[in-house]
């Protein structure tokens, strides 16, 4: 070998090693999707993660509109039920006052109801608020993991990444809305 700054002939016999301690990220949850399928190569998987990384770094915003029942994530117009409009306002109402993630959907039950009576209008029956949780039929353990899924299928539609829906809905493991407070806006 030699050496590129001098161009002197070194011995291997000189050598000295040095070990230093490299902190490691773990990111096998945050790419779960794309290292349970196989991309084809190293290559391509990396490629996918790379992109997956890059898209990371765009901050989303939230605005949710409490007359319209509508969130607007980046821009995008999602319209959501009744019941999902109520649950997603609720998260981000949590997110927004800095709430840590609640332990279980059913938690949830006493916000829910708590928030649907604040928005309420009695003299308008067709108002979100009005028809959320209707007739009594709310299952604390079953409707809340419903409306999950169906706000991540809206935002899927929407064409938001499925990093970015991971932060913006709440899913196992991590019960909260992961936008920082000063990002989201409600109206």
């Amino acid at each position: 070998f030699k050496d590129p700054a001098t161009n002197k002939r070194l011995r291997s016999t000189d050598a000295k090693l040095d070990l230093a301690e490299v902190p490691f990220v773990p990111l096998r949850y945050l790419f779960k999707r794309e290292l349970e399928k196989s991309p084809g190569s190293y290559l391509q998987l990396i490629q996918q993660l790379r992109a997956r990384a890059i898209n990371l770094e765009h901050e989303l915003s939230i605005r949710v509109d409490t007359n319209l029942s509508e969130v607007v994530i980046n821009d995008k117009t999602i319209r959501l039920s009744p019941n999902e409009f109520l649950f997603y306002l609720c998260f981000a109402k949590r997110a927004k006052d800095r709430k840590k993630p609640i332990d279980s959907l059913i938690a949830i039950e006493t916000d829910l109801i708590r928030l649907k009576t604040s928005y309420e209008r009695e003299s308008d029956l067709g108002h979100w608020a009005s028809r959320a949780l209707q007739g009594g039929r709310f299952d604390a353990s079953e409707d809340p993991r419903k409306w999950a899924a169906n706000i991540r299928t809206q935002l899927r539609r929407a064409g938001l990444d499925p990093a970015q829906i991971e932060r913006l809905v709440p899913h196992r493991g991590y019960l909260a809305i992961d936008v920082p407070a000063e990002h989201i806006e409600i109206v």
